[in-house]
């Protein structure tokens, strides 16, 4: 893989040119995890769908994937360097790449753990030691700032950064764990690292998530679960709309579901490590939010898979099934085996579950309160050994699973 090093005063950006279709960020354009394309395959032959293509290059690390303007953004360790890199979606062809920062990883585990953000002109990206970088399209380096020396940003435990840039209009938002704020937003431009606020109220260390942006009680805010508290931001300033506490200990890692019903926002916010999940009840009336806390399961305990919300449930797969949460009540309708311990995403309607070990099984579930139905599941080809973190990703009726240096492309439309 071609590497260019950044000169220390410079910033990783790639732009993309944009279509509404786009799959810009962590867990897609709403930051959901749930994918609005249709026409997907019903089911999936024996032994999965059709593969297209694969790269076996792509680096170690767990970062999951971008898309834009025909281009797939990701990052990777490669020789002692964390890089961020573009891809030809069609091929998997690399087409450029830039090095972010120092190679390596706390608590054992090697490469970067976030996601690079792109508005289709620019290209933001966060390293696993706190290298936050911008650059164009063509992988032209435009500003890099380390947020370590300059904002004295810190995470909750060993286990380096791993939250990734969320893009907000003209903002670049992400809780970076600095000490005048957990969540800072960036002016979004190619020029300069120019801070805009920091969420002066909350000023934990970092946890592992990211912002969840969302408009409720007419205010658009970006949901932050911190080791302490969720609560919710006004995007504009960073002034905290709401909060409730929330506590939670070394590691708090699946970004919180939601599901609105009018002036009333209804919340999950699970990890693990014994805290389990809990359940909140925001109130919005005339610009005004009351959030309070009605439910707690401790046997709910969303590790690193995340949450998705589909037709007014919660799914999440805890340390070792697939659950189905009622919002408004926590009421557990079900519990499956499923395929363990993993991620999960929504698309087209159905569940996408990928295991974290073993042969990192891929299933398609369709989602009801009734019972777990699944319809189709495959075994991984080609299994590094390690966990499989990366959560399977759908973009222009492909299927994207990744492995480390491992990236897999499926025809699933």
């Amino acid at each position: 893989m071609t590497r260019y090093t950044l000169f220390a005063c410079t910033v990783l950006l790639i732009a993309v040119s944009s279509f509404a279709a786009d799959w810009g960020q962590w867990r897609g354009p709403d930051h959901t995890g749930i994918s609005g394309e249709t026409g997907l395959l019903p089911k999936w032959a024996d032994g999965g769908p059709k593969l297209l293509w694969k790269v076996q290059d792509l680096g170690a690390g767990y970062s999951n994937l971008a898309f834009s303007g025909g281009k797939i953004f990701s990052q990777g360790d490669f020789d002692g360097e964390s890089v961020l890199y573009a891809l030809d979606e069609k091929t998997g062809k690399e087409l450029w790449s830039l090095a972010v920062g120092e190679a390596g990883g706390g608590g054992g585990y090697q490469g970067p753990r976030s996601t690079p953000a792109t508005d289709g002109k620019l290209v933001f990206a966060m390293g696993q030691f706190g290298e936050f970088v911008c650059a164009d399209v063509n992988g032209e380096p435009l500003w890099k700032v380390n947020t370590q020396k300059k904002y004295g940003t810190r995470v909750m435990s060993m286990w380096s950064f791993a939250m990734s840039p969320i893009i907000e209009d003209s903002l670049v938002i992400i809780p970076f764990g600095g000490k005048d704020g957990t969540v800072a937003a960036f002016e979004k431009n190619g020029k300069e690292a120019k801070l805009v606020w920091q969420s002066t109220e909350i000023k934990e260390p970092a946890a592992y998530t990211s912002v969840v942006p969302l408009t409720f009680g007419g205010i658009r805010q970006c949901l932050v679960f911190t080791e302490k508290v969720v609560a919710g931001l006004d995007v504009k300033t960073g002034k905290v709309l709401w909060q409730a506490d929330c506590p939670g200990r070394t590691a708090i890692c699946s970004d919180p579901a939601y599901d609105i019903d009018g002036d009333v926002l209804y919340l999950i916010a699970s990890s693990a490590y014994g805290t389990g999940a809990r359940g909140f009840k925001v109130s919005a009336a005339n610009g005004t939010f009351k959030a309070e806390q009605i439910y707690e399961d401790k046997t709910l305990q969303s590790h690193h898979g995340g949450i998705v919300q589909v037709g007014g449930y919660f799914y999440l797969l805890t340390q070792r099934e697939l659950v189905c949460v009622e919002p408004k009540s926590g009421e557990v309708k079900w519990k499956d085996r499923s395929v363990g311990k993993g991620s999960v995403m929504s698309a087209d309607g159905k569940l996408i579950l990928r295991s974290e070990s073993g042969d990192g099984v891929v299933a398609l579930v369709d989602p009801s309160p009734d019972g777990y139905k699944e319809i189709s599941r495959f075994s991984q080809p080609d299994r590094s050994g390690k966990n499989s973190w990366t959560y399977p990703t759908v973009y222009d009726g492909k299927l994207y699973i990744r492995d480390q240096g491992l990236l897999l492309c499926y025809e699933i439309k």
